[in-house]
């Protein structure tokens, strides 16, 4: 994550559930997003302890961002369930940028789209899933990166990106996003920053390679 300003808006979280689910998520203004987010995923657990769905706490979240937001703050977030051992997600995309999956292709992760969040306390959200094969990931990111401008006023833009992501190939999470902050970098030069970038990726292990 890296601030347009002193203090940024945008970000990003991970972290484990009871069931062994590994939660990750990106968005758009958010910090107080991303702490209802982690209290919903612990109390909406059910008596044995298997964690609700994205769609179930994302829309649990959006009513709380409701209230008393006369000023009409939204935020944008994709939030997905990870099962290690299956390799199976599950997702739901608030009014977020697409994600990529990455593999032998880079593809985005289409499906489950709902609205922004903190505008409307009726909004009903959706759960998309997909699997990750031994090898395959994901990379999140918020619109810092495609929007990210350089002096003569050009967005970075998804072709940009997908070239990056592509290039990387099987890479390591931790050099995917080294490998996009750098590309960015430089094509924003010495322009001023335009937004906070903010991108996370998960891969899914091979056991033999443990």
């Amino acid at each position: 994550m890296e601030s347009a300003r002193e203090v940024g808006g945008d970000l990003y979280d991970f972290f484990r559930t009871e069931d062994g689910k590994l939660c990750f998520l990106a968005g758009l203004f958010m910090a107080r997003a991303k702490s209802l987010i982690c209290i919903a995923a612990d109390l909406m657990r059910s008596p044995n302890s298997a964690s609700a769905s994205p769609a179930d706490i994302v829309t649990r979240v959006n009513r709380e961002l409701c209230q008393d937001n006369s000023d009409m703050m939204f935020v944008t977030l994709f939030f997905a369930m990870f099962t290690p051992v299956s390799g199976e997600v599950e997702f739901c995309n608030a009014g977020h940028n697409a994600p990529y999956r990455l593999g032998k292709a880079v593809e985005t992760v289409e499906g489950a789209k709902g609205i922004i969040r903190g505008v409307r306390p009726d909004a009903v959200y959706a759960s998309g899933q997909l699997c990750l094969a031994p090898g395959g990931g994901i990379y999140v990111f918020t619109d810092g990166v495609t929007e990210a401008n350089n002096f003569a006023e050009e967005m970075f833009g998804e072709t940009r990106l997908e070239s990056v992501l592509r290039a990387a190939g099987g890479s390591r999470s931790a050099e995917i996003v080294k490998s996009v902050a750098a590309t960015v970098r430089g094509f924003v030069g010495n322009a001023v920053p335009f937004d906070d970038i903010t991108m996370l990726a998960i891969h899914r292990l091979d056991r033999v390679s443990l």
